[in-house]
């Protein structure tokens, strides 16, 4: 298990994000993406290294890495109300820290 924070952590043995000691349902995809966010230890992670560590040799594009983030916070919302990630124009993703 790797802890991100009080509010959330991932369980890689089961391939799982919990957050607010609920289970997101994530798909593939999204799991590979919350865990490169995550590990980037609150520094901003470009698209295009998300797509790197995450698909290498897929046939995947940046709009790819977007929507998946939107169905990740998509779903934290409903739990807790707020996006686990965050984006800045050009800089990429990184957690959210006013959890």
């Amino acid at each position: 298990m790797f802890t991100c924070g009080d509010d959330y952590y991932i369980d890689k043995d089961s391939s799982s994000v919990y957050y607010l000691g609920y289970k997101l349902n994530l798909s593939d995809n999204e799991f590979k993406i919350f865990c490169s966010i995550a590990h980037s230890s609150q520094e901003y992670i470009s698209a295009e290294k998300i797509l790197r560590e995450c698909f290498p040799n897929k046939c995947k594009t940046t709009g790819n890495v977007a929507v998946h983030v939107c169905n990740i916070n998509r779903k934290a919302q409903v739990i807790g109300g707020r996006r686990l990630i965050v984006s800045k124009y050009k800089s990429g993703y990184r957690l959210n820290r006013e959890m």
